[in-house]
C-alpha cells in the first residue's frame, strides 16, 4: 500500500494519493498501531480538504476519532468527532448524521460517561429510526441496554439502578422484535448476552418480579432461535418460561401468570 501511494504521488493523482493514505489509516489501526494510523487519515483529511471533497473531510475525522477511541484517548475522540458531525449537520447527511451520534455514544461509553453515551444512542436511534434503518436501529437498542446496564452497575441507589436495569430489558426486548435479515442471529446473541445481565443483577437485588420478566425475555428469545429453524432451542425456551411462570405464581400476579401460560401453551 505505501508503494501505491507513492506511485499515485509520481502521477500526481491527488484523488488516489488521499485514498491510499485513508487505506493506509485503517491498516495501521486495525494492527494498534494508532500514532501512524492517525498520520496517514490526517494526511488524507489534508488532501481532501485541499480537493474540496467535504464528505471524505468527514469521512477522515470519523476513522480519527475512531482511532482516538480504540487508543482510549477519549477527549480527542469526541473532539475529531464533532468535526465529522458539524460537517454532516451541515452537509444534511441523515445517514452519517445517525453513524456520528451513534461514534459519539460509544465514545463516551469507552469514557465510562454513561449518561451521555445513552443520549447520543438515543438521538442515533431515533434517526435511524425516522430512515427505516432497522439493523441499525436494532444495534442502537443492544447498545442503550448495555450503557443502561453499565449505569446500573455504578448506580449507589438501589432504585435508580434497579430504574435503569427495566429501562434495559424494555431496550433489549425491543432489539429482539426486530428482524435483522442476515444479522438476526447476532442481534439475538447480543441480546440474550444483556438480558443474562440484567437477571444478574435482579436476583442480587432480590427482585422477584423483574427477575420473572427477564426469564419471560430470555424465553421469548430462544423462541425466535426456533422460528429460525433452530428447533433444540424450544426446550430452553420452555425452562425459561416455566421459571418465569413459578416466581409469577408466587408472587400471585395473576395476569402475567396467565400471560406466560398462554404462551406455554403454544410452545
Amino acid at each position: 500500500m505505501i508503494k501505491v501511494a507513492a506511485i499515485r504521488q509520481q502521477l500526481n493523482d491527488q484523488d488516489r494519493i488521499a485514498l491510499a493514505y485513508d487505506k493506509l489509516g485503517r491498516i495501521y489501526q486495525g494492527c494498534g498501531k494508532y500514532e501512524e494510523a492517525i498520520s496517514y487519515h490526517e494526511q488524507s483529511r489534508e488532501l481532501y480538504q485541499q480537493l474540496g471533497k467535504e464528505k471524505d473531510v468527514a469521512d477522515s475525522w470519523y476513522w480519527i476519532a475512531d482511532c482516538y477511541r480504540e487508543w482510549g484517548k477519549y477527549q480527542q475522540a469526541v473532539d475529531c468527532e464533532n468535526q465529522d458531525l458539524a460537517i454532516r449537520l451541515q452537509l444534511n447527511d441523515q445517514d452519517r448524521i445517525a453513524l456520528a451520534y451513534d461514534q459519539l455514544g460509544k465514545i463516551y461509553q469507552g469514557w465510562g460517561k454513561y449518561e451521555q453515551a445513552i443520549s447520543y444512542h438515543e438521538q442515533s436511534r431515533e434517526l435511524y429510526q425516522r430512515l427505516g434503518r432497522d439493523e441499525n436501529v436494532a444495534r442502537c437498542f443492544r447498545r442503550l441496554a448495555n450503557c443502561q446496564i453499565l449505569l446500573a452497575k455504578n448506580t449507589v441507589h438501589t432504585i435508580e439502578a434497579t430504574e435503569l436495569m427495566k429501562q434495559a430489558e424494555k431496550n433489549i426486548h425491543q432489539a429482539i422484535e426486530i428482524n435483522t435479515l442476515g444479522q438476526y442471529q447476532e442481534n439475538l446473541n447480543r441480546s440474550e448476552e444483556m438480558a443474562q445481565g440484567c437477571l444478574e443483577i435482579f436476583q442480587d437485588y432480590n427482585r422477584q418480579k423483574l427477575t420473572a420478566s427477564v426469564y419471560k425475555l430470555l424465553g421469548e428469545i430462544y423462541l425466535k432461535r426456533t422460528q429460525q429453524n433452530q428447533p433444540d432451542n424450544q426446550v430452553i425456551a420452555h425452562q425459561f418460561l416455566t421459571q418465569s411462570l413459578q416466581i409469577y405464581q408466587d408472587l400471585d400476579l395473576q395476569k402475567q401468570a396467565g400471560e406466560i401460560s398462554m404462551i406455554l401453551g403454544n410452545v
